[in-house]
């Protein structure tokens, strides 16, 4: 765990197109795939010296731009960090996944585990958030993970730029292909007790969906090639090494200690950041402020709503946790620790927790696929987006 800067560092270049970048127009477009190769050749070497070796690039087929290549070989780990997985009887292929954007890059460190590289702005909350977690050393032990994936790095550098070094875990969570009540409490368990430790330590997430959620496992195959995957994911999942966690912090803010997380407030304006589709509506009858601690867990309440509706009649008490995270009376809301240790209720009170056959669950989509609840009598608790 490090963060640190060099005099000789002043040499490297800005990232590409600065102005966007200050402006969180990230400038992810495969357009811009060259420009972002150039800067992380020209940040290899630096690596390097600081114990990172980034991964190979190649320039792929369609389109004929560069993309990662995922490595040969890689150290599974425990949590902070992750398994790895690749299919040993099939040539790597490009990542394609991710062609070579500015803003990240991937790697491995000196003892093999790969790893990924954020490019943030240096003094921003993101950075001073990081720095944060960097110290909590909670996160950084198998058995006192607290379910937020952690920086084991930062390295402030010239141009009012730091690079946030992370374990290099996958978002392919594939919630459709969990088969039983362990698979969905081990998830729904996880996320609620990363986001009650983000809410201990004061950080208000604020952008809640599920592309900032991770599963500690990455895999070479191609994400579009399902066949394959799916076992994979499904052996992991079945597993007791897996584990889910809460990460990105570039929309996060940590407020002051001192008071019940029921007592923060915001302006309201500030609530329509980050991804839409799981917002509750604190905001949408024209207050003034909101609890930004509120709004994630209504967040995450919607997120569980989305993805598991169809499983409450083999987890009824799934019913009670969601609403008491998506009711309108904010006041009546649960708060991220309450929720968690609900959620850790529901385990406790399962006498063969694990052994329970699931009904499948709906394909991966957003709140507004759901149906109706005229037509949908699963959907009986209180829907309210």
């Amino acid at each position: 765990m490090s963060s640190t800067k060099e005099d000789s560092d002043f040499a490297l270049p800005d990232v590409p197109n600065r102005e966007d970048f200050d402006s969180q127009w990230y400038l992810t477009s495969p357009d811009h795939a060259f420009e972002a190769q150039s800067f992380w050749s020209a940040y290899r070497p630096w690596l390097a010296r600081h114990g990172y070796t980034l991964f190979d690039t190649t320039i792929g087929l369609a389109p004929p731009i560069p993309y990662w290549v995922p490595p040969t070989v890689a150290v599974s780990a425990p949590v902070p960090y992750a398994f790895y997985h690749r299919d040993e009887d099939t040539p790597l292929a490009p990542w394609r996944m991710m062609w070579v954007q500015a803003r990240f890059a991937f790697g491995q460190d000196t003892e093999g585990r790969n790893i990924a590289i954020k490019v943030i702005k240096s003094d921003s909350d993101e950075e001073k958030i990081c720095n944060h977690l960097l110290q909590c050393s909670d996160l950084f032990h198998p058995d006192t993970f607290a379910n937020v994936l952690p920086p084991v790095s930062i390295f402030k550098l010239p141009h009012q730029l730091s690079f946030v070094v992370m374990p290099m875990w996958s978002d392919q969570t594939a919630f459709e292909c969990m088969r039983n009540v362990r698979e969905v409490m081990n998830f729904v368990t996880d996320i609620l007790r990363g986001l009650a430790f983000l809410h201990s330590q004061r950080i208000a997430h604020r952008d809640i969906s599920l592309s900032n959620m991770m599963v500690n496992l990455f895999s070479a195959v191609n994400f579009r090639e399902v066949n394959r995957l799916r076992p994979v994911l499904e052996k992991h999942r079945s597993s007791s090494h897996a584990r889910y966690c809460l990460f990105d912090f570039n929309l996060s803010i940590q407020f002051p200690p001192g008071k019940p997380v029921e007592g923060y407030r915001s302006p309201s304006k500030e609530a329509y950041r980050g991804t839409d589709d799981y917002h509750p509506w604190d905001v949408y009858q024209g207050q003034f402020e909101y609890n930004p601690f509120a709004f994630d867990v209504g967040c995450l309440g919607n997120v569980f709503k989305s993805r598991f509706a169809d499983v409450i009649p083999a987890i009824n008490m799934l019913a009670p946790l969601i609403d008491r995270m998506t009711t309108y009376e904010v006041s009546e809301r649960f708060t991220a620790a309450q929720a968690y240790e609900f959620g850790e209720g529901i385990v406790r009170a399962w006498p063969n927790v694990g052994k329970e056959s699931l009904p499948l669950l709906p394909k991966p989509g957003l709140i507004t696929d759901l149906p109706h609840p005229e037509r949908c009598p699963i959907l009986e608790l209180d829907l309210h987006f």
